[in-house]
């Protein structure tokens, strides 16, 4: 399969500059390894003229970054969630009592 089946273009830097790569263009490229099912690292490393292990590198960073992005919790949720677990304690004790008068 070819990238260019995707949409996406090639953005690799000018020859020269091949330490140099932007964070938008080391995301873009994770999500070339995402997006089209069957398609592997290493043929995308290698349409894109990166090594495969540093694609590899930027895929692990950007679904570190992910990870922590959805794991991460939200200062205001986490405040408003103690009302709400005491809330289900006390339906569930409520539910306890039910259950133990009908048995």
């Amino acid at each position: 399969m070819d990238i260019s089946d995707t949409g996406n273009t090639r953005r690799s830097p000018p020859r020269g500059h091949e330490g140099v790569y932007s964070p938008e263009f080391r995301v873009d490229a994770a999500a070339l390894c995402r997006s089209p099912p069957g398609v592997t690292i290493a043929h995308i490393a290698d349409e894109i003229g990166l090594k495969r292990e540093t694609l590899r590198n930027w895929i692990r960073k950007d679904d570190d970054a992910r990870s922590a992005s959805v794991t991460t919790p939200d200062r205001s949720r986490a405040d408003t969630s103690a009302p709400a677990k005491e809330n289900l304690e006390q339906e569930n004790e409520r539910l306890r009592a039910q259950v133990a008068e009908l048995t």
